[in-house]
């Protein structure tokens, strides 16, 4: 009995010597001689009532055929396991041990669902106000829209103070009020935007808007106006292709109120006038040349001097020369927004609204940030507009 037990230990031995220092851990065909040597030894244990599920575990561990490299270095990995349990336990006290499940051919995942999802919700609270966010509300029935990119709106609040526009139009101008942040991303550093609060009332009857346009003193002309204590917006809407320009229009100026506190004239309605035309495309913004002030021919109106520009009062902008002033405005911002290196140059202007938000930009220091004289920057800038041709800029 003895002999036989020493004969069945031998064999067992052998075949993980065999494995382990002749074959060096691959998994081959199991030989004849080793393969009668383990048939014995196991017939010998059932026959003697010893638990065998460790040894048929290591058995087909190690010569399971091999699927990948990847699958037979976790096998010699779980034989490592193996090998301990099987030599430190005395007969009849080894435990069966399933070998672990092995996906082969691709790492694992982890999956986590969102706190809420991505995308727009629409809601009326008890007035009949519509709000628009990007966040969940948490005691109103809403109304969710999931956009078509991966967006997260972290830096405006809109609510539209009325029932004038439609849940499609609604959308629309929220998509594109995220895409000026795009723009404004492109010119700040991150860690300078900050959260945008803003409000619209939007007009279908001209006449209504006339009464609030009168009621603040404001002159003819005018199809939308933006009033910083209440952050609100009062639009024009009779034509909704020209209504949701203006709307972006006063956006931007909510956006630079938010961010600069105060501007040059030139720079916040060139800005606005600049963005207004801004469009969402694959993959960013596309900004075109605004129609109103430019044409086939180039600008539709001849501009005032960079000089008269930077100077320009409040009166200036009410007089004659207004749409000048704006046409002219519109142009000195796309000039800078045209090449990378005057982007930049327009990035240092807005940084120094930043670190100076109580005092209104001069002259010198405009020179100084472009580091140009202003009679250098005239004559580029007048060559620059006698190109007539001008690309869209993508954001």
């Amino acid at each position: 009995m003895k002999l036989r037990i020493w004969l069945c230990i031998f064999g067992i031995w052998l075949g993980l010597f065999w494995f382990v220092v002749v074959m060096g851990g691959r998994s081959p065909e199991m030989p004849d001689w080793l393969e009668v040597s383990l048939r014995w030894a196991e017939s010998f244990l059932r026959i003697s009532g010893q638990d065998i599920s460790a040894e048929k575990a290591l058995k087909s561990e190690l010569y399971s055929p091999t699927i990948n490299s990847r699958e037979e270095s976790a096998s010699v990995s779980t034989a490592e396991k193996l090998l301990p349990a099987m030599l430190s336990h005395k007969p009849g006290s080894i435990k069966e041990i399933s070998p672990p499940k092995i996906v082969c051919g691709r790492d694992p995942q982890v999956f986590s669902l969102p706190e809420e999802e991505k995308g727009l919700y629409v809601w009326t609270d008890s007035r009949g106000t519509t709000h628009i966010t990007d966040k969940r509300p948490s005691a109103h029935v809403y109304e969710f829209y999931a956009m078509a990119k991966d967006k997260v709106y972290d830096y405006f609040n809109v609510t539209v103070l009325d029932g004038s526009l439609q849940d499609s139009q609604k959308i629309q101008l929220l998509e594109q009020i995220d895409t000026l942040f795009s723009l404004y991303g492109t010119l700040l550093p991150e860690s300078a935007l900050k959260k945008t609060q803003l409000s619209f009332r939007f007009f279908l009857n001209q006449q209504q808007f006339e009464q609030e346009r009168v009621a603040r003193g404001l002159g003819q002309g005018v199809a939308g106006f933006y009033t910083y204590p209440k952050h609100e917006a009062y639009v024009l809407f009779n034509e909704p292709e020209a209504g949701m320009k203006t709307a972006l229009h006063e956006a931007v100026h909510a956006i630079n109120r938010t961010h600069f506190k105060t501007m040059p004239k030139w720079l916040n309605e060139g800005l606005a006038e600049y963005a207004e035309v801004v469009e969402s495309v694959q993959n960013g913004a596309r900004i075109s040349p605004n129609t109103h002030w430019y044409g086939k021919y180039g600008l539709k109106m001849a501009p005032v001097s960079l000089d008269q520009l930077f100077k320009a009062s409040d009166k200036d902008w009410d007089s004659a020369k207004r749409e000048r002033l704006y046409s002219t405005s519109w142009a000195f911002v796309y000039y800078l927004m045209d090449t990378p290196e005057r982007r930049e140059k327009l990035s240092g202007l807005l940084l120094e609204e930043i670190n100076n938000q109580c005092q209104l930009m001069q002259k010198e220091q405009i020179e100084a940030v472009l580091a140009k004289g202003l009679p250098q920057l005239q004559t580029e800038f007048s060559h620059w507009l006698k190109r007539k041709i001008h690309s869209s800029h993508r954001i």
